[in-house]
This record gives structure tokens, sequence and C-alpha cells, in this order.
């Protein structure tokens, strides 16, 4: 007789375990989505700071190391900038682009 008892008492103790891994797995899925629909959206210079800039990285053939280009927007220039010798710890800039003798001659 003890041991229906032991085998009852040890599936009710598994059904009561399961029951509650799954209570806690709802929670947290509950959690998970509220904290992801409710996060703040990312605006990327949307105020009138210090000007309006797009940067982009890009590989070049021939070359270990990106190049940075930065366009100033109000200006229509185009900068590029690079690095130089490791030894030195510098950045090299390249010549300009204005824009707007490139896309309007």
């Amino acid at each position: 007789m003890t041991l229906k008892t032991n085998t009852i008492s040890g599936q009710r103790f598994r059904r009561v375990a399961i029951a509650l891994l799954i209570g806690v797995n709802v929670i947290l899925a509950l959690a998970l989505t509220i904290s992801t629909l409710s996060s703040p959206g990312a605006y990327a210079q949307t105020g009138a700071g210090g000007g309006q800039y797009l940067f982009a990285a890009a590989k070049v053939s021939g070359r270990s190391s990106d190049v940075v280009y930065v366009l100033d927007i109000p200006s229509q220039t185009l900068y590029a900038f690079c690095p130089g010798l490791p030894q030195r710890n510098e950045l090299q800039q390249a010549e300009p682009r204005d824009l707007k003798k490139d896309f309007n001659p």
C-alpha cells in the first residue's frame, strides 16, 4: 500500500512541477513581449544640432582598412577619411568632392 501512495504523490509532484514551469514560461513570455513593445524608438539626428551629416564606412579593394565617408548635406560636399600609417596614429583625408559640380555640370 505504501508503494502505491508514493507513486501517486510522485505523479502529483510531476503535474505540479510541470504546471509551475508552464506558468513561469507564460509569465516570462509576457514580460518579454511587454518590454519589447514598450521600448522607445531610436531616432538619429532629429534635432537642430550641429548639422546634417551622413556617415558610411566602406571597404576599398587593395586596402587593409576601411574608408569613412562623411556627407555634409547642406553644402553637398563629400569627405573621405582613412587611417594613415599605424606608427603615426594619424587620419588621412582625401580631397573633398563638391557634389553640386559633380552632378550638375
